[in-house]
């Protein structure tokens, strides 16, 4: 199983996808192709509304898109961006790494990194982090 993918192999394949859960029914469906919705199942978190049973999950939230604004320049952070993305091998957590314009010929790289609770937990979790801004040349 292969855990780790280039921004280059996401935007040559955008089926790829990562599936996270919680052992205890609530899942996380995303394409690698970060804000893209290929199916009725993908979702950043379902729900399990039955304790006892895994079935019938609540759809609870399907996508984030975010954009970058600076000074006057403004730029959505989507599979473009992508620099690369890390999956855990249990399923608990994907990590994405983003390089995004912000005018000037300047970049900013940012990682998003969306979680599910510990067992039974039923609550995802997206956490951002700036990292530096870079300039272009490093590309």
């Amino acid at each position: 199983m292969k855990l780790v993918y280039s921004g280059d192999e996401i935007r040559a394949d955008r089926a790829l996808e990562t599936i996270l859960a919680d052992g205890a029914g609530a899942m996380s469906r995303v394409k690698l192709a970060w804000g893209e919705i290929r199916s009725q199942y993908d979702a950043l978190f379902a729900a399990n509304t039955n304790p006892r049973v895994p079935s019938d999950r609540l759809i609870l939230w399907t996508r984030c898109r975010a954009w970058l604004q600076y000074e006057g320049y403004s730029h959505e952070i989507n599979a473009d961006c992508i620099e690369s993305v890390r999956a855990d091998p249990a399923g608990r957590f994907a990590e994405w790494t983003f390089r995004v314009p912000c005018g000037m010929g300047q970049t900013a790289r940012f990682i998003f990194m969306l979680s599910l609770a510990p067992e039974g937990g039923n609550a995802a979790r997206l956490v951002v982090w700036r990292l530096e801004a870079a300039d272009a040349q490093e590309r």
